[in-house]
């Protein structure tokens, strides 16, 4: 028997508005223009606009159709402003003036790619490659060129290393921890407490009678103890009962009830709640789409898994939570039926959940949009799955609480409803020597019976264990990377962890965090950046729809496909901290990872900088041809080759990236140092100590995340 559960909880951290920090390999912020809401205090308090707990201040601005961009043309070894330069993208120039500085407007975006050239007297001409531009975009972008005489070129062949990639996670049939004869899992003894004021704990008793027990048997049962009927769970056929005397007696009376010969199983009725860090979030109304903010689909192959399959109306996934915003634009035809368990009705709107002061946290819609977003519709965000129905269940009341039997109740009436796979972003911390709660335990078991995959948020308590219903058996327990692919502090880890996947990091930088929709007033597209386990399992909940949508519809064969071709981090094989390593849609879709083209790689040279854990580029950027053929200019000098593919567009030498160098080299200015030539390998998860040594150039054995600096200026 099973007493003294606490609360469970939504395993959401924490919402920021988005901010993206200016540089030269960065594109700018996609709000550029709109004020943010978190910086407007005065303005606030004197317009009372409130709609939805959102605060909606006007409608954006239609994006313009082309971009623009401006910066500084500056002396490499100086420093100092270049006059006289001329600087051009396509059919536009201009001239720069005594301060050096240069601007071209309305410039189309075309293919997302575009050539600046820029040249001076006295200077070396300069031609560099600027991807990922965006509609509407103001870019900074400063050049540096090299004098007359202080340079040389080299020149040489890349080519990608025959070594393997990756080595990808063991089977994921491997056994799982053991369970109780009962088929319950027992769960561990020791783990770190939750954060003080999350968990409270129970206020009535689940009470299952057996067959034949009437109404009023179930009165004089729960009169004899002290206790009245709060109702009846026609679905789970069980009873909630409430002591009179108050929490303090749920335990007592569910032990009274336990012994009887009549009762099946009594149990406290657990009180989910939310696991929030209380922000004053602002909700970003975006121009145009945040696909290139989304590195959290990048980060698990989403756009090599389109090309794969994009899902399919006729499979529904379940997301059991707050409920959904059916009418958000970037959600509207994608969400149908589901059902209202607190009031009983099918108003499945989102009720949001209490974040302190600031405006409230529409925790299911920010799920959904995980899943299904609208994508490829020119709005806001991308989904997983482009074509899907999602189906809500609110089991959450507008506090943040929500009872076990309404959770199991939703679970069964999921399946009955024709849902191929539930996400659960719930959950609450195992207590010491306690087993999963029976109802829970039957409701979970029915899903797999009829086909149905269970995908559920491993925890944000930091602890050794996973939390309740992740930890059962049946059901994928995920939990939480970093952009950088490592684990978050707050991402639980145990022996029933299954798979990673994108959930952000509690760092307060919103470019950190998961980007999906949020409440949107007056029919506003609004989105914002939430962290937690919360937002890592939709990821593994969608990509088991696109599974589904392929003809793949065991639960078990989509659980080992999922953990099989995960892409593994931490020590070889599965281990608890990573489960069986990152979910990679790609591969669990049956793709190879083919490796980019040559042509998308830039050569360099320049030195590595441990201050700054930066390269700091001497040269300009080398474009190889499609055979790996490269030729740029270098400072004199002695100077180490470094070639890279920044695979994920983020500016740093990281997990997935192509990376290889080759140095020191001579260059001597006015000469030519000709067959340089060395290949690139994958950058594992683990850094550069899975990369040849000889690909380091001096780089250190533990690299991860380096930065490419391109001038002295910025140093």
């Amino acid at each position: 028997m099973s007493f003294g559960w606490m609360g469970l909880r939504l395993l959401g951290l924490k919402t920021r508005n988005r901010t993206v920090s200016p540089g030269v390999e960065r594109r700018g912020s996609l709000v550029r223009g709109l004020v943010p809401l978190a910086g407007m205090g005065l303005l606030l308090a004197a317009m009372p606009v409130l709609l939805g707990g959102c605060l909606s201040l006007f409608s954006p601005p239609s994006p313009p159709a082309n971009f623009s961009i401006q910066g500084v043309v500056r002396s490499y070894s100086t420093g100092a402003p270049v006059a006289n330069a001329a600087v051009s993208i396509g059919d536009k120039t201009t001239v720069t003036g005594a301060d050096g500085r240069y601007a071209l407007m309305d410039i189309p975006v075309g293919t997302g790619t575009v050539q600046l050239q820029c040249g001076a007297a006295g200077f070396m001409a300069r031609q560099d490659r600027i991807s990922g531009v965006q509609r509407g975009q103001s870019l900074d972008y400063d050049v540096y060129l090299l004098a007359d005489g202080t340079a040389g070129r080299i020149s040489g062949t890349i080519s990608y290393s025959t070594a393997a990639a990756p080595t990808l996670s063991a089977a994921a049939s491997a056994a799982r921890p053991t369970t109780a004869a009962s088929g319950a899992r027992v769960l561990p003894l020791q783990r770190s407490p939750a954060p003080a004021g999350i968990s409270s704990p129970a206020r009535d008793v689940l009470v299952k009678f057996r067959a034949g027990t009437s109404r009023q048997d179930v009165q004089r049962y729960a009169s004899a103890h002290g206790a009245f009927i709060v109702r009846y769970n026609d679905v789970l056929d069980a009873w909630v009962l409430r002591p009179k005397a108050g929490a303090q007696e749920v335990e007592p009376l569910a032990r009274s009830l336990a012994v009887n010969a009549n009762v099946v199983y009594a149990e406290p009725n657990l009180v989910l709640h939310a696991l929030e860090v209380p922000v004053n979030p602002s909700p970003v109304y975006p121009n145009d789409t945040y696909f290139g903010a989304q590195w959290n689909l990048r980060m698990i192959n989403m756009p090599q898994a389109w090309t794969l399959s994009k899902g399919s109306t006729t499979i529904k996934v379940a997301v059991i939570d707050t409920g959904i915003q059916a009418d958000h634009p970037d959600l509207r035809g994608h969400v149908q039926g589901g059902w209202n368990l607190w009031d009983n009705n099918n108003n499945t709107d989102d009720v949001g959940i209490p974040n302190g002061s600031g405006p409230r946290i529409y925790h299911g819609t920010h799920v959904a949009g995980i899943i299904g977003a609208l994508t490829n519709n020119s709005m806001g965000v991308a989904g997983v799955a482009w074509n899907l129905t999602l189906v809500p269940y609110r089991v959450f009341d507008n506090q943040g609480h929500a009872d076990m039997d309404l959770v199991a109740e939703a679970i069964r009436r999921a399946v009955s409803d024709g849902v191929r796979v539930i996400n659960l972003s719930l959950g609450v911390p195992p207590q010491p020597g306690q087993e999963l709660p029976q109802t829970m335990k039957e409701a979970l078991d029915y899903a797999e019976q009829n086909g149905v995959v269970v995908v559920a948020a491993a925890g944000n308590e930091g602890g050794s264990s996973i939390d309740m219903p992740a930890s059962y058996p049946t059901v994928i327990a995920v939990g939480a990377v970093e952009p950088n692919g490592n684990r978050p502090a707050y991402s639980n880890t145990g022996p029933e962890l299954d798979l990673m996947a994108p959930g952000g990091a509690d760092s307060g930088v919103a470019s950190d965090m998961i980007l999906s929709t949020h409440w949107s007033p007056d029919n506003v597209p609004t989105y914002d950046y939430m962290a937690g386990t919360s937002m890592a399992a939709p990821h593994v909940a969608a990509v088991a729809a696109l599974l589904e949508a392929e003809g793949i519809q065991d639960p078990r064969k989509i659980r080992d496909i999922l953990c099989s071709t995960a892409r593994d981090l931490g020590s070889p094989g599965r281990d608890d901290e990573y489960g069986y390593g990152l979910l990679d849609a790609y591969a669990a879709l049956g793709g190879s990872r083919p490796a980019p083209p040559l042509t998308a790689a830039r050569v360099f040279a320049g030195s590595y900088d441990a201050g700054s854990e930066s390269i700091l580029v001497q040269s300009y950027y080398g474009y190889p041809n499609s055979g790996g053929a490269y030729s740029f200019p270098a400072l004199a000098g002695s100077q180490t080759v470094f070639g890279w593919v920044d695979v994920d567009g983020d500016g740093r030498i990281s997990a997935g990236d192509y990376f290889g160098s080759r140095g020191p080299v001579s260059v001597a200015a006015g000469g030519a140092t000709t067959g340089v030539d060395f290949t690139l390998a994958p950058v594992p998860p683990t850094g550069a100590t899975a990369l040849p040594q000889a690909a380091l150039g001096g780089l250190p054995a533990n690299l991860l995340e380096v930065r490419v600096i391109p001038g002295p200026a910025k140093r």
